[in-house]
């Protein structure tokens, strides 16, 4: 099982959590449409707020797009055509390598065609992508963040979090391109450590995708009843 596979199901758990967190308020507006006018009205209360959930369900959304676009639909510089050159062999984000050795191996086994495509899916497919996601988990962190009895500093930090992650995604996308591009010239340093940068990274998208829906069952702001 990769690390993708890993995530796979803490993502699915916190698309339909953030999903349904973020309809609560729109739900409860429309119930609430024809009560009298001096009730507090939940769209009110979501409209007031920096972070709305309209454009966190719209950034889930366009990223649920991308993904299918750069990872199940087969098309030019995507995840599909290069599995299919490849014959199935994990990229390096799939199968973290920890040795410039075990790196120009895989290099190798990839074939120059393969090389070619996976250059160019570095800076096309694998950049829209985490894009995407950055735009979706910030929104969502972002959204909790201002729901939550929490100090302004840790809100600080649930924003930061995915800014770390794709920071790092970025770093292991030049590393790459690196490594390619420059094959068959050895480059020990960098082969040595894109691996420890893969894991780094997901781990800090594991952390990214568990505090915001942690954070907004533990610590969720009671509601004020107007009397």
């Amino acid at each position: 099982m990769t690390a993708e596979h890993l995530l796979f199901i803490p993502f699915v758990f916190l698309a339909g959590f953030a999903s349904g967190v973020m309809l609560t308020p729109y739900a409860k507006a429309l119930g609430k449409k024809w009560q009298p006018k001096d009730d507090i009205s939940a769209l009110g209360e979501v409209a007031s707020t920096r972070f709305s959930g309209r454009f966190a369900l719209g950034a889930l959304a366009a990223f649920i797009m991308v993904f299918v676009g750069t990872h199940l639909v087969e098309l030019p510089y995507t995840m599909v055509a290069l599995r299919e050159i490849t014959g199935g062999l994990p990229l390096f984000d799939q199968k973290p390598s920890f040795s410039a050795e075990d790196v120009y191996n895989r290099l190798t086994q990839f074939g120059p065609q393969a090389r070619r495509i996976y250059l160019s899916f570095v800076y096309t497919a694998d950049l829209v992508f985490p894009l995407s996601f950055l735009v979706f988990l910030t929104s969502f962190a972002g959204f909790v963040g201002e729901r939550v009895a929490i100090s302004p500093r840790f809100r600080n930090l649930m924003l930061v979090l995915p800014f770390i992650w794709f920071i790092l995604d970025m770093l292991e996308n030049s590393m790459t391109f690196a490594l390619v591009s420059q094959f068959p010239r050895p480059t020990n340093v960098i082969g040595g450590l894109i691996g420890y940068v893969t894991v780094a990274k997901f781990s800090f998208l594991a952390i990214t995708l568990l505090v915001p829906p942690v954070v907004l069952a533990l610590f969720r702001r009671p509601k004020i009843v107007v009397l």
